[in-house]
Formats: C-alpha cells, sequence, structure tokens
C-alpha cells in the first residue's frame, strides 16, 4: 500500500506547487538506526516534494517496549502546522496524535472557553419551606391596579423565597460522559503520566503497569456505562434527556460570515449577528399599534374582597363599540375572566420538562407552588384581560438559534429561531387560547381547507381528504395539477395591523381585541449563545414564535385565503404555511384558469404582506396515464418567474409522485429506520436490557415505518416484507436473538407484525371518522347501507362501497377501507367504543 502512495505521488517532481497532506500508518520506522529500502524511498519521496515530517516522538510500542515511529504526518512546507503526540485511546499499541493546521484551522480543533455559571438545582428544593413562606405573604398589600407592577412584585417576592430555600452549584462546561465519575477521571490522567514515563524511559516495568493500568480502566467504564444505562432506564426524565443529546447536533456555532463586511467570531458577535438576521424578515412596525393597545381607563373599582380590578367595558367614545356588521359576537366580557379552578388546571397541564423562559422559572416548580401562588396570578391575569394590557416582561423572548444543517454551517441563514417565553405568561396565553378557539370551531370560522394546529385534524386527515380528491378524479381519466406553494418565512412576516383588522372583524369584546393589540406591540427578542446574550432587538411583526396564540392567529391571518378567485371545481388545502391547490385538468381551458388562480393566490400575498418563495415552489401533474403528454403545456408563473414541475414532492412528510405509488416514500422511511436503528446499536446495545432496548425500538425506529400508513396501505408483497425486514432486525438487536425467526421474536416481545398494526391503525382512522372523533370533508363518503330486513346479520353496520374503475383508486384510503370494514363481525362495526374495538382487533384478528 505505501508502495502504491510512493509510485502514486513521486511522478509530481519537485515542480509539484499545491499543498498536501498525508497522514497515517506507513508502517516505516523513520527513526530506525537503519533504514529500510521503504523507508529510503519514503525519504526519497519526502525530499522531492518538499514535505515536512512533522511526528518527532514514538507512536508504537511492541509489547516487548520496543519504541517505533511508523505514524506519520506528512506536509507541505507552505502549510503551518503543529503535530504532538498522545496516549494511546484504550488498549490500543499506537499512540494518538493531533495536528493542529494554519491557515485552515478549523475551529472544532479549539477548546471551547471554559466558563462557570451559576444554576439553580430546583429539584433539590426545600419545596414545604416555600410554600410555608409563600402562604404567609400578604398578596393584596403587595399587588396593584398596575399590572406590570403587580406582576414585578410577584416575581421579586417568589423568587427570592425560592432562591432562599434552594440549593445552587457552579457549572463548568466539559466533555466526560456521565458515566465517568471523578476516581475514573484520576485514573485516566493517571495512565498519561505514566504512558509518559514509560514512553521516555522505555522500561518494561511500566510498560506493564501502563497496560495493567488500560485494562483496569477499560473495565471500569463497561461496568460504569453498564450501571448508568441501567440507572436511566428506570427514569424516563435522564433516560430520554440523553436519547435526545445523541440525536442533537452538539457541535458549536462556527464563526459567522454574513458577507464581507458582517462576521463574528465571540459569541457575543455571534448572537448579535443572528438576532440582526432573524430580524431583517419583520417588515416595519404600524405606529397605530401603541394607540389602540394602550385605552384610557376610569379609575376601576374593587370587585374583589382580596384585589380591585378594572372595568369590563370600553369607555362611552371607544371605537370599538359599535359591532360590525355580519359579525359573531364572543359572549359577555366577563366570560373572558380567569378563575383559580381554570389556572390550577392550566399549571396542572404544564410538561413537567419544559423550558422555561427568560424568567427562569421551571414548570416544576409552579406545579409544586400551585396552590400557594394561584391567587396572585389570578389578580395579575385579570388585571391583564379587563385593561387589555399584556405586561411587558412577558414580551421578552430568548432565542436559541439552532442549525438547519450538520455540522453548523457558517451562514447565519442557515439558523432556526425557537423563542424561549415565560411559562406564567403560556399560562394566560392558553386560557384565552380555549376561549377564542371554542367560538372559532362553534361558529365555523375556520375554513375547512385548514388542517394545522387544530383539534380533530392531524397530518393523516389532511393527506387521507388530498388523495381522495386527486384518485377520484384520476379514476375518471382527468389527470390533476397539484401546486405545492411556500411562503417564504410566513409566521415572522405577519402584518400586526392587518392581524388586528381580522381580529376586530370576529367583534371581540372590547378588552380583549385592546389585549391582542398590547400582546403584538413592543415585543422584544435577544439570541443566546453558548453563555453570551445578543442586544435586544423590536419584533415588528409576525407571530411570536413558541406561544401558545402564535398558530391561532397564524390560521386567522391566513383564513381567509380561500375566499380568492378559485374555481369550483378546485381544491386549496392548507395545514399552517404548507398550500396545495390541486387543479383538475379536465379540458384545455383549464391550464390558463390555474395560471389566474396563482395569480389571485399571489395578488391576496402581497396585499397581507406575505411572499411566496418562486424556488421553493413546485407543482406536479398526477396521472395514470402513460401517454399523456403534459410537456406542450406553457409553464406556470409566479409573477412571470416559472415554476420547476418535478416528479415527486414530500408533503407533509409523505413523498407524493406524479403516479401515486408510495414506493419512494417506503425506500425513504427504511433507510431513515435502519439509520436510527445504528444509532440504538452503536449507543446502547452493549450496556442495555433488552426491555430498553425494545423501548428505543417502539419509541424510535417503529413511528418512522408507520407514518400515515393508513394513507400507503395497502403495499405490494415485496415491499410489505422490506419494511418487516426492518422491524425483524429491530427485535433481534433489542432481544439479542441473532438467529431466531421473526414470528417466535414477535411472540417473545409482545409485539404485532406491521402489516397487522397497518390494518388496526386503518380501522382506527375510520372509527374517528365515523363518530365525528376526528374531522374531515370526506365524511359523506361514509354513508351506511340502508337498513334491509334480508341483510345478513354480518352487514350490519356495514358501509356502501366505492365504485372504483382503478386499481389505484382500489387501493387507495377510503375505498380499501371501507372494504376492510365491511369485513369485520357485526359487533365491531356497531360498537361505540374505541378501546372496544382496539382490544377485539389486537386480540381475535
Amino acid at each position: 500500500m505505501i508502495q502504491e502512495v510512493i509510485n502514486t505521488l513521486s511522478p509530481l517532481g519537485p515542480s509539484f506547487s499545491s499543498k498536501l497532506i498525508l497522514v497515517g500508518d506507513f508502517n516505516i520506522n523513520v527513526c530506525a538506526p537503519s533504514p529500510s529500502p521503504l523507508s529510503n524511498q519514503l525519504q526519497s519521496l519526502i525530499d522531492l516534494l518538499h514535505l515536512k515530517q512533522l511526528v518527532s516522538s514514538p507512536t508504537h510500542f511492541s509489547h516487548s517496549g520496543s519504541p517505533s515511529t511508523i505514524d506519520l504526518v506528512l506536509s507541505s512546507s507552505r502549510i503551518k502546522a503543529f503535530t504532538y503526540v498522545l496516549p494511546p485511546i484504550g488498549n490500543s499499541d499506537h499512540s494518538s496524535i493531533v495536528t493542529r493546521l494554519s491557515p485552515f484551522q478549523a475551529y472544532a480543533l479549539s477548546s471551547p472557553p471554559q466558563s462557570r455559571k451559576k444554576i439553580w438545582l430546583y429539584h433539590k428544593a426545600d419545596i414545604n419551606s416555600i410554600n410555608a413562606c409563600l402562604d404567609e405573604i400578604q398578596w393584596d398589600q403587595i399587588l396593584s391596579n398596575d399590572v406590570n407592577q403587580s406582576w414585578s412584585s410577584f416575581i421579586h417576592s417568589f423568587m427570592k423565597i425560592v432562591h432562599q430555600f434552594t440549593p445552587s452549584k457552579i457549572k463548568r462546561n466539559h466533555a466526560y460522559p456521565p458515566w465517568l465519575p471523578r476516581p475514573l477521571l484520576q485514573k485516566i490522567r493517571q495512565r498519561r503520566r505514566l504512558f509518559y514515563l514509560a514512553s521516555s524511559s522505555n522500561s518494561p516495568q511500566l510498560w506493564l503497569q501502563y497496560r495493567s493500568l488500560c485494562n483496569s480502566i477499560s473495565s471500569d467504564i463497561r461496568s460504569n456505562k453498564a450501571l448508568y444505562f441501567n440507572s436511566i432506564s428506570k427514569s424516563p426524565r435522564q433516560f430520554w434527556s440523553f436519547v435526545r443529546s445523541l440525536r442533537k447536533n452538539k457541535d458549536p456555532i462556527p464563526p459567522l460570515t454574513l458577507d464581507a463586511q458582517h462576521s463574528a467570531t465571540s459569541n457575543t458577535d455571534k448572537a448579535n449577528l443572528l438576532n440582526s438576521t432573524f430580524s431583517s424578515f419583520f417588515t416595519p412596525a404600524i405606529t397605530s399599534l401603541n394607540s389602540i393597545s394602550s385605552p384610557t381607563h376610569p379609575s376601576p373599582p374593587s370587585t374583589s374582597s382580596h384585589f380591585p380590578a378594572p372595568p369590563l367595558s370600553p369607555p362611552s367614545n371607544s371605537i370599538y363599540s359599535p359591532p360590525f356588521p355580519n359579525s359573531i359576537s364572543l359572549g359577555n366580557s366577563t366570560d373572558l375572566l380567569c378563575s383559580q379552578e381554570s389556572i390550577l388546571r392550566l399549571i396542572s397541564d404544564l410538561p413537567l420538562n419544559t423550558s422555561s423562559g427568560p424568567d427562569d422559572i421551571p414548570s416544576f416548580l409552579l406545579k409544586a407552588t400551585a396552590t400557594y401562588i394561584v391567587s396572585p396570578l389570578q389578580h395579575i391575569f385579570n388585571l391583564s384581560l379587563s385593561q387589555g394590557i399584556f405586561p411587558e416582561d412577558w414580551k421578552r423572548s430568548l432565542v436559541v438559534p439552532i442549525p438547519k444543517t450538520s455540522p453548523p454551517s457558517s451562514s447565519p441563514s442557515n439558523y432556526r429561531p425557537i423563542s424561549l417565553l415565560s411559562l406564567v405568561s403560556k399560562l394566560l396565553e392558553k386560557h384565552v387560547h380555549l376561549i377564542l378557539l371554542d367560538h372559532l370551531l362553534s361558529k365555523g370560522l375556520i375554513s375547512d381547507s385548514q388542517f394545522g394546529f387544530l383539534p380533530e385534524r392531524s397530518t393523516t386527515t389532511a393527506l387521507a381528504t388530498v388523495t381522495q380528491f386527486i384518485l377520484s378524479s384520476l379514476d375518471c381519466s382527468v389527470p390533476v395539477c397539484g401546486l405545492f406553494l411556500d411562503v417564504k418565512k410566513a409566521f415572522d412576516s405577519v402584518n400586526h395591523q392587518t392581524l388586528l383588522n381580522k381580529l376586530l372583524a370576529l367583534n371581540l369584546p372590547y378588552p380583549l381585541h385592546s389585549w391582542f393589540s398590547s400582546y403584538l406591540s413592543n415585543r422584544q427578542q435577544s439570541v443566546r449563545v453558548g453563555d453570551s446574550i445578543s442586544s435586544p432587538v423590536q419584533v415588528t411583526s409576525g407571530v411570536p414564535q413558541g406561544s401558545i396564540l402564535g398558530p391561532l392567529l397564524f390560521l386567522l391571518y391566513i383564513n381567509d385565503l380561500n375566499d380568492m378567485n378559485i374555481s369550483s371545481h378546485s381544491k386549496m388545502f392548507l395545514f399552517a404555511d404548507d398550500i396545495l391547490l390541486l387543479h383538475p385538468l379536465a379540458n384545455s381551458n383549464d391550464w390558463s384558469s390555474l395560471q389566474s388562480e396563482i395569480d389571485s393566490i399571489s395578488s391576496w400575498m402581497q396585499s397581507n404582506s406575505l411572499s411566496l418563495n418562486t424556488s421553493k415552489s413546485k407543482y406536479m401533474i398526477f396521472s395514470l396515464s402513460h401517454h399523456s403528454n403534459f410537456n406542450t403545456l406553457p409553464p406556470l408563473c409566479l409573477k412571470q418567474i416559472p415554476i420547476d414541475r418535478v416528479h415527486s414532492y414530500k408533503y407533509l412528510g409523505l413523498i407524493f409522485t406524479s403516479n401515486l405509488s408510495w414506493k419512494d416514500h417506503i425506500i425513504s422511511i427504511i433507510k431513515k429506520a435502519r439509520k436510527i436503528l445504528g444509532l440504538i446499536y452503536r449507543n446502547f446495545y452493549k450496556h442495555s436490557s433488552p426491555e430498553t432496548l425494545i423501548h428505543l425500538y417502539v419509541t424510535l425506529v417503529r413511528p418512522i415505518l408507520e407514518y400515515a400508513s393508513p394513507i400507503w396501505d395497502p403495499l405490494s408483497p415485496s415491499m410489505s416484507s422490506r419494511l418487516e425486514a426492518v422491524q425483524h432486525f429491530g427485535l433481534k438487536l433489542a432481544l439479542k436473538s441473532w438467529t431466531v425467526p421473526y414470528q417466535q421474536l414477535l411472540l417473545q416481545s409482545n409485539i404485532h407484525s406491521l402489516s397487522h398494526r397497518r390494518f388496526k391503525f386503518k380501522m382506527i382512522l375510520l372509527f374517528k371518522v365515523k363518530e365525528g372523533l376526528y374531522f374531515t370533508p370526506s365524511h359523506p363518503l361514509l354513508a351506511k347501507v340502508p337498513s334491509n330486513y334480508h341483510l345478513r346479520s354480518n352487514n350490519k353496520g356495514n358501509l356502501s362501497p366505492i365504485t372504483c374503475k382503478t386499481s389505484t383508486y382500489q387501493n387507495s384510503f377510503y375505498p380499501s377501507v371501507i372494504n376492510q370494514w365491511n369485513h369485520l363481525p357485526s359487533s365491531l362495526k356497531l360498537t361505540l367504543s374505541l378501546s372496544y374495538l382496539k382490544y377485539k382487533i389486537d386480540n381475535d384478528l
């Protein structure tokens, strides 16, 4: 092998001027007293190409202790490089070599700056003492009628008591895994010192001690790692925290470059540059917002034995007094107020491990002290709602940049902002969200075409409706053009004034509309990189990212998109900001009609301060005919820019092809599932019990293989077998039984085959749609067979079959699931219990 390298590089000659680096185990001792012929050839190559040999210390020691330098780093003389030798990794007999290159020195080679940060150990807090102190506070003497001042007084008093009874520690950043305790780290340092002593003296006795210590450390690491995995398997919180750490991108953010004038190397500069990039997508603030968000109120009368409350009706000169024509009232404004019982329910529903916001109050602490803080929280919440003022502290968000690629990019635009908000503010948001959502759904104010962020709707119901629309048209030999539109920075571009106008049309009670105006105005965000936080910037547009109300407000903002000039036989589907327009191509005029619809959508976007991303928007023509020629059609254009036509597109996580074959999707999910199985094998196999490994497979791998399965089931036998093979491998890995047949592994693990589970999911989805537990416009398809005394008993509960001309339509969700449903026993078809249906399918079918 080395001879081949020499023979390949020698013809380059002394005129070779490119920069060159050669590293590896050359198996040639360049420090030997008597050079071998191969060593002489290598030295001639080094001289010929003007290379430098950078390793000066022995890198290999035989069992007898004889040293040799066979691991080499050769570099061009023009490259500045620094090399040093470290102890071997594990029981290897080769030393580790670290080389730093300049000017190509990568950021990852640099050690992260050491930092010290004080953290509060809230899970070790003395909750009883905290609650006892909170119980003694006279909140009515501390809080006032000013919502901002009341919040400030509450948070100061609350955190002062919490910190009094909560231990803290100084956290230092280090890269040691949790199964390396301090005594073992000391042994590792001792091994390093012993290596240097043995390599410098070449003493056989020291080498023997060194190898004995290496074996001892390896044994300790194995046992400690097994103990650690056994312990975290009993703690879901620790277990999933570790799993997430394996899947997350843990590389630091590299130096960032926006252009020739804007770059950042320090964490503070990176944070400021990222914040500037994120805020560049905001539209200018609307000056009239401030006047709307701060109405003048008379002095509030006292309405509580504990706290005063402001008025619940607008002044007589309010611009919101006259109701809008044809609008629907939300109800009396007193219905907006929070009861203590509702606040306690909201706190109990908080996820335990939700990230805390800028106020550093974790959900654990809110839950543990709920009954002692519910009274002041009720006062603050009701002040906010009745005065129409959202506290200023709650408008400050802390943004964590998440890289879109791995390793992280040096471009600031390749990072996604994740906002952390106060958990207390989210409680109030949730209260308003429940009221507003109930009003919108009960009055039918949300478009039936919207499937995102709404109860009883999901990606699966959206995909079922989309495929039904396409295939019912293809079954009549009518091709369908699917236009996938991408809205550029949709959530960041929402115009606040336009959103408020749309909220105003709902005829919300006076304080609530004013509250939304305050909620949107004067928001600020800062970006955190490491321990550094950027300067705050004003958030002048968009719905608050990471908030409870943000998604619902966006749905309201985009809700009237369906009112555009869309032909009666076209259909638009929305999932938040994912827009799909389906347009059947029944005649030659439909293509020009489709272009008109695109123009209408583009005009709506412009009037609503949104823009479509032409480069990411695509269209696909669905057709079952192999002879159709659509290449002669003129291109569809968006603002006179042609839209790319594709034959494959991932929509809501499902890969669509022009002939609606799901083969590409199945191949994709198999590949993805195998990657996760590899992660489990590398990190858990040696140290975890079968129960832990099965848990990992069921939660991390199987959902990938089953996502939206009612849409793409049934499969061909070959595709179904390939999916089952992935589960077979996963169970062999989990049970550590590599020769046991698949059916036996299913019994041992108490797991059903994937094909059985796909059948079960289809029955569950049909049941939920049929019983109104899921919303779908395709519900009229589920017509029951008319009652007939001559029907056999097993036909009771049957649904009318859908007539299909093509096998593709016959195998789609609604036609196939109705056929499968009609073959169920009558007791299952007539049941109103979903749990009974699940039980019988798993145990009797």
